[in-house]
């Protein structure tokens, strides 16, 4: 397992590579081009593509994505015939996934929102997020992308029964090194059957996540009877 210091040397190694780099800028993910703007956190090769594969086709259902950046996921949902909301804490992830949005015709609405805190009082098939792994002090709109796991986990299970249809569920990318007890503990908590249904490994090997499908306790057990 890594270690807590060396995953926040790494993520301050990343986020002085991005702030480094010129914008904005293309780049190649899951088949796509996407624009990268100043200020908002790049998609990777690793969490993102395990959300990414994991997507069912849409069917005209309605997704929200909760910390969309550059509003990959959202983009690839709507190729796929989903349809919905995609929400940032940071503005210029906002302005960036309607960017994205536009380039690639999909039929989704970027706005800002701390969790659920700007959602609209509408309910969803799947809610899609890829949160902050870690807690930690945020000192730029990009350390969001790393910092403050606590509080964006919390509010998401405690938030999502009410966003969610009857027979909704959430897709939560989470990492192997950063606060996962504190994730599994709040989805049982607040009534979530969370179970992995894939995993991704970085390049070097050194960094896990895994790909939660999180259904409330109510829904799991309908279905477990169906079977």
């Amino acid at each position: 397992m890594t270690s807590e210091a060396a995953v926040r040397a790494h993520q301050t190694e990343a986020l002085s590579r991005f702030r480094a780099w010129e914008y904005p800028y293309t780049v190649q993910i899951a088949g796509l081009t996407l624009v990268v703007h100043e200020g908002v956190i790049p998609p990777t090769g690793t969490d993102t593509t395990l959300v990414v594969r994991n997507l069912a086709p849409g069917d005209g259902r309605r997704l929200l994505e909760l910390t969309t950046g550059t509003g990959i996921v959202s983009v690839c949902a709507g190729r796929l015939g989903w349809t919905g909301v995609a929400c940032d804490l940071n503005p210029l992830a906002v302005a960036n996934a309607t960017a994205n949005f536009s380039a690639h015709d999909v039929a989704f609405t970027a706005m800002g929102s701390d969790v659920f805190s700007g959602v609209p009082a509408a309910t969803f098939d799947l809610i899609v997020a890829n949160p902050p792994y870690l807690d930690g002090p945020v000192g730029d709109p990009l350390e969001h992308a790393f910092f403050g796991s606590t509080h964006f986990v919390e509010e998401l299970f405690a938030g999502a029964p009410g966003h969610l249809t009857p027979a909704g569920s959430l897709l939560i990318a989470f990492a192997e090194w950063g606060d996962i007890e504190h994730f599994e503990q709040t989805g049982a908590t607040g009534g979530f059957v969370c179970d992995v249904i894939d995993s991704l490994a970085s390049d070097d090997g050194d960094r896990v996540y895994r790909l939660y499908r999180c259904v409330p306790q109510q829904s799991a057990t309908r279905l477990s009877r169906r079977k």
